[in-house]
C-alpha cells in the first residue's frame, strides 16, 4: 500500500486502489498531487474526481440500519473505520450483519485512519472539544473531501467541515433519484 501525502489544490484528485475488508472489496482513496494537465482542465483517465460524496457518521448508519434503508448505489457513500468499531460494540447486531448492510444496502466504502487523517483530527481537537472518535470521523470527511452526514450537534457546528444533517441528506438522495 502506498503512503498518503497531503496536497492542497483547488481540485483534489483521487487515485483508487482496491483492498479487502471483511472479505469484501472496498475502494480506498489517496490524495494525489495535481499535474499541469489538471491546471488547464484536461482530464486524466487514471484519476477519479470525487462527486457529491458523503461520509456517514455512526448515528446516521444506526438510523439507516434501524429503518433498513437502501441507498442508491450510484452515490459515493463512505463510513469511517471508527464507525465500524462503534457499531461492533452493539450486542444487537453481528459483525457480518454490519458488513452485509454496509456493502449491500449502503454500498459504502470504508475510510481508514492514516497520518493525514490523524493530523486533521489533532487540529480539530485543538480548537474544539470533540472526542477522539468524532474528531477522527470529521477528519476523514476533510481528508477524503466528503460531506459529513451526522445528527451530532457538536459536529454540525464544527468549522471547516462540509456537514449536513439526516433530513438534508435524505432530501439530497431524493433529488439524486429524480435525476
Amino acid at each position: 500500500m502506498r503512503g498518503c501525502a497531503f496536497h492542497e489544490a483547488t481540485v483534489e484528485l483521487q487515485q483508487a486502489e482496491k483492498s479487502t475488508y471483511g472479505g469484501h472489496f472496498v475502494t480506498l482513496q489517496y490524495a494525489s498531487p495535481p499535474s499541469t494537465a489538471d491546471k488547464v482542465g484536461t482530464s486524466i483517465p487514471e484519476y477519479l474526481l470525487r462527486s457529491q460524496g458523503f461520509l456517514l457518521d455512526t448515528n446516521i448508519v444506526i438510523e439507516l440500519l434501524s429503518r433498513r434503508t437502501v441507498l442508491p448505489n450510484s452515490l459515493s457513500i463512505a463510513v469511517s473505520v471508527i464507525t465500524i468499531v462503534e457499531l461492533s460494540k452493539s450486542k444487537l447486531i453481528t459483525t457480518s450483519q454490519i458488513d452485509d448492510f454496509l456493502q449491500d444496502c449502503l454500498h459504502a466504502d470504508v475510510t481508514h485512519v492514516d497520518v493525514v487523517t490523524a493530523h486533521h483530527a489533532r487540529i480539530l481537537r485543538s480548537y474544539t472539544s470533540l472526542k477522539v472518535p468524532d474528531a477522527l470521523i470529521a477528519a476523514a470527511a476533510i481528508t477524503e473531501n466528503l460531506t459529513l452526514v451526522t445528527e451530532d450537534r457538536q459536529l454540525l457546528r464544527t468549522l471547516n467541515i462540509d456537514v449536513v444533517n439526516h433530513e438534508t441528506f435524505m432530501r439530497k438522495i431524493e433529488e439524486h433519484n429524480e435525476q
